[in-house]
């Protein structure tokens, strides 16, 4: 690999890596809205190295990406699982809250004196 070509190809898995980087912040801060476009950018920033004539002589590190890779989306679907068990339960709390009025309302409804 000439050099050129290796410092082109160490810039692009820095990239990467920033922008799995990016990605991982995104999801710890919520940023829900930035993690699509962090994602976008960083398939294309990994195609484009795959893709490359380099890529056979940095398997290693295509290797080592996918793996951060990885590890970004089980950090998200943990993310995404506990937002889906929050709005389980606040919607169990809204059923219930809903409920203990119906019930207060028939309590109260039954204690008036009729007419």
């Amino acid at each position: 690999m000439g050099r050129h070509a290796e410092s082109n190809a160490v810039d692009a898995v820095a990239a990467c890596r920033a922008r799995l980087s990016d990605f991982s912040k995104a999801i710890q801060r919520g940023q829900w809205q930035k993690i699509s476009g962090i994602a976008t950018e960083y398939s294309a920033l990994f195609a484009t190295l795959a893709a490359s004539e380099e890529a056979p002589l940095i398997r290693d590190e295509l290797a080592q990406l996918d793996i951060l890779r990885r590890r970004c989306m089980r950090q998200l679907a943990r993310h995404m699982k506990a937002v889906s068990e929050d709005i389980a339960s606040l919607e169990a709390g809204q059923k219930t809250l809903q409920r203990s009025r119906e019930l207060a309302d028939s309590i109260f409804n039954r204690q008036l004196p009729p007419g």
